[in-house]
């Protein structure tokens, strides 16, 4: 086959693409829970929309049980086994083509919880004045 050497280096580029992936996913993650608990602070000291960090935070806690399901599930339900002859490297590319629209679905969900709270918190402020 010709084009042989071509096909195994994009498998390799997608595959490295998908390891560091897996990092910014961590990193991603671990930063929207960091500025829920800033938000959430912040909507303590202001005394009120507590409620809608409470929301919030809930909503980000469902959110990360269902990534977590997705991941175990992913991890430990090989689909590969299921097809025999599905070569390692095109098993990765077609979970990476799964996986990758759940990852942008979730992060829009999070950026629209986090936007919430935080409009919430400048309604709370001009209620005050």
């Amino acid at each position: 086959m010709e084009n042989e050497p071509t096909v195994r280096a994009i498998e390799y580029s997608l595959l490295s693409i998908y390891g560091h992936a897996r990092t910014v996913e961590a990193i991603v993650l671990l930063s929207i829970l960091a500025l829920l608990f800033i938000a959430g602070c912040v909507a303590y000291s202001k005394g009120k929309k507590m409620k809608g960090f409470l929301w919030g935070l809930g909503s980000m806690s469902v959110l990360l049980f269902f990534h977590g399901v997705w991941r175990f599930g992913n991890e430990n339900f090989k689909f590969h086994e299921m097809f025999s002859d599905m070569s390692q490297q095109t098993y990765h590319i077609m979970q990476l083509e799964i996986y990758a629209p759940l990852m942008v679905s979730a992060s829009l969900s999070a950026i629209g919880v986090f936007f919430t709270m935080i409009l919430g918190i400048l309604d709370s402020k001009n209620e005050r004045t």
